[in-house]
Formats: C-alpha cells, sequence, structure tokens
C-alpha cells in the first residue's frame, strides 16, 4: 500500500497526474471508437490506416515536444491553452458525426485527431517537470514508477475495451 500512501501524501502530484492518465484513456477509447468507425466506411482499409496514422505520429513526434517543451518558459499558460483548443477540436469531431459517417468524415475527423494528438504530447511534456517541483527527489522514482505502472494500464484496459466493443460491433 506504499502507492496509496504516496499518492495521499502527494495531491498536487495525484491530481495532475491524474488529468494527464484520464486524458490519455479517453485518448484511447477514442481511437478505439475512430477504428471501429472507419471500419465500416466503403475504404475502410485506407479509412483504417488514416486513424492509425493519426494516433501514431503524435508518438513519433514526441522525442521533439518533449525537448521543446523544455524550452518554453511559460508551462501552465501553454497547457491551458491547449486544454482549450483539443476541446474545441473534440467539440468540432462531435459536430462532425452528427453526419453520416462516410471516408471524408474518416479523413477529416483523423487530421483534427493528429492535431490533438500532437497538441497532447506537447502537454504531457509540459506536464513532466511539474512532477519534479511538486515531488521530492527521494520521491521520484516512485512517481516515475506509478505514471508509468498507470499508462500501461490504461493501454491494456484501454486495448481489451476495444477488442470487447468491435467483436459486439
Amino acid at each position: 500500500m506504499l502507492i496509496f500512501k504516496f499518492l495521499s501524501t502527494n495531491n498536487d502530484f495525484t491530481k495532475i497526474a491524474s488529468i494527464n492518465l484520464f486524458s490519455r484513456l479517453g485518448d484511447r477509447l477514442f481511437y478505439i471508437s475512430m477504428l471501429n468507425c472507419a471500419a465500416l466506411v466503403s475504404q475502410s482499409t485506407l479509412a483504417i490506416t488514416l486513424v492509425s496514422f493519426s494516433e501514431t505520429i503524435p508518438l513519433l513526434l514526441s522525442f521533439l515536444l518533449g525537448s521543446v517543451s523544455d524550452r518554453q518558459k511559460n508551462k501552465s499558460s501553454i497547457l491551458i491553452k491547449n486544454s482549450i483548443i483539443r476541446c474545441l477540436i473534440y467539440v468540432t469531431i462531435g459536430l462532425i458525426f452528427y453526419h453520416p459517417t462516410n471516408f471524408l468524415i474518416i479523413l477529416l475527423v483523423s487530421i483534427l485527431n493528429l492535431i490533438s494528438g500532437i497538441l497532447g504530447n506537447y502537454s504531457s511534456a509540459l506536464i513532466t517537470p511539474f512532477t519534479k517541483i511538486l515531488v521530492n527527489n527521494n520521491d521520484m522514482e516512485k512517481a516515475q514508477g506509478i505514471i508509468a505502472m498507470t499508462s500501461e494500464l490504461i493501454n491494456a484496459f484501454s486495448t481489451l475495451m476495444g477488442s470487447i466493443l468491435i467483436i459486439f460491433s
């Protein structure tokens, strides 16, 4: 129960890490939904490829985004702006899906998802320095371990949920 003790004694870290993890969970569930929609259009193979690229390219850019984020001065302001932009992107995606799903819709949503993914990974890189501020040096290994463990659990949970949803669709 050392994890729970650590989390209860590091409230600010717990809040920031939780927000970031819930965002990742939302991203993974959105990806699963997008794959499901892409599988339903007439050019499904190309549509699934576009959706996969819109999720993969931001991950590949993460190392560049990390070095860019390290040079930023007002990280909290950038985090807020990124969150607002991502919110507007997902509202736009919701409005787009009000129309019947076709290849053009998948293409447009994939482009928006690519932009949101890049902003999301950039935001994650911006959060990392806050961990150093919020957690004692002696507890950094625990903090990074908790973030890594919960990220992997979210990925595993999302993959399982995606498989179950695809089976029933």
